[in-house]
């Protein structure tokens, strides 16, 4: 938890809503008016892309609701627990005796990604308004920039070494940026279905493709949420409805790679003591557990076997 002044919670909320609505508003207005081109070498899924948009929409909405317009008020010292102490990390990051009325509780986090989150809500609508006036290239620039900008957050901000590691109390905030990095992606490729002809992918881009997205779910690892959210995108544009065979089954062959490589992943930490989601009370580190034996990872990976048979 951390402390912010009334006029900065002021701007934080107001910023975040405001940037929200700008995209909420343009997006709706792109899905209604887009035409897919007839002759498109590959295009998403319309129901797999307006199924990502709706769980943006809600994870927004509830992030919103939860964070930002039901604020904590101050409480008084009798509501902390009796373990907190001036020798503890907790009481120097939130000393209850000095809260002033006009200071606001706001979950660290959250506060420290709502200027990242309405930027990259900025930037989303920007794209979807070059977009609505037929600017396709500068459309991609913006759509290309607000995936990078949410994956900067993913990469310093959620990393699963730092302060704000998956847990369960901050896991809305990193479903809600990695869908985000997800949905910026797919809108990228659909943008790209419509302005390039070529049916065939060359062999740089058989390559390039799987190798870029599996270095992303792999940097996001070992919480598998990124990458299956990236093999989501390979499947909505496998089975939508471009006309190119040879880019449909270059997209399935990306589903196995990346697929693969997050089960992969996911089973290996799981198998090394690795913690995905601490609790509130645990170090925010994923470490390896070094009290794990070779017997008890033999014992785990029988435990994950025997579920699959």
């Amino acid at each position: 938890m951390v402390l912010v002044t009334k006029e900065r919670f002021l701007f934080m909320k107001s910023f975040a809503l405001l940037s929200f609505i700008f995209y909420a508003c343009t997006q709706i207005l792109l899905e209604l008016t887009i035409v897919q081109p007839k002759e498109a070498a590959y295009y998403p899924l319309h129901d797999a892309l307006y199924f990502l948009i709706s769980i943006q929409f809600a994870l927004q909405l509830v992030w919103l609701r939860k964070l930002f317009l039901s604020p904590r008020n101050p409480r008084p010292l009798s509501d902390f627990p009796d373990s907190w102490s001036p020798s503890t990390s907790a009481w120097n990051r939130l000393n209850p005796s000095e809260l002033q009325p006009a200071e606001v509780i706001v979950e660290s986090l959250q506060a420290s990604y709502v200027l990242l989150y309405a930027t990259c809500n900025v930037c989303f609508a920007y794209a979807n308004v070059l977009w609505l006036r037929e600017n396709f290239i500068f459309a991609q620039l913006f759509y290309i920039f607000n995936a990078v900008l949410n994956m900067t957050g993913v990469a310093f901000l959620l990393n699963n070494t730092g302060a704000h590691s998956l847990s369960r109390k901050n896991w809305l905030t990193h479903t809600l940026v990695k869908t985000s990095v997800a949905l910026g992606i797919l809108s990228s490729w659909r943008g790209w279905g419509t302005i390039d002809n070529r049916l065939h992918p060359s062999i740089s881009e058989l390559i390039e493709t799987p190798v870029i997205f599996l270095l992303l779910a792999i940097a996001s690892g070992p919480d598998p949420t990124l990458g299956l959210c990236l093999v989501y995108n390979f499947f909505a544009l496998a089975y939508g409805p471009g006309i190119s065979e040879r880019w449909r089954n270059a997209f399935k062959y990306d589903i196995a790679i990346v697929g693969a490589t997050v089960l992969i992943d996911f089973v290996a930490a799981k198998l090394r003591g690795i913690t995905i989601i601490r609790d509130d009370t645990s170090k925010p580190l994923a470490v390896e557990n070094p009290t794990i034996t070779g017997e008890e990872k033999k014992q785990r990976l029988s435990a994950m076997l025997n579920m699959f048979v």
